[in-house]
């Protein structure tokens, strides 16, 4: 499923990860800014309760801040 998104979006290389313990998850660093917050990453990230999500990043330590929790679909 990862690797099928991130060929959609017609991204190359080894900037996502996948976990399928304890809960099934996964995370697409984007190669892109959001003009609110361009000094911060951004990722899509997925897990099973909440689907896909649209994330900022803070920093290593901490897990990215979604910015508008999916509906809980599975693609």
């Amino acid at each position: 499923m990862v690797i099928l998104c991130t060929e959609e979006l017609g991204m190359h290389g080894d900037a996502f990860y996948a976990q399928l313990e304890p809960t099934a998850g996964a995370y697409i660093a984007l190669d892109r800014r959001l003009p609110d917050h361009p000094d911060q990453d951004v990722a899509l990230v997925w897990d099973e309760r909440y689907g896909w999500s649209l994330a900022l990043e803070t920093n290593s330590s901490e897990d990215p801040v979604r910015l508008r929790p999916g509906s809980g679909n599975a693609m």
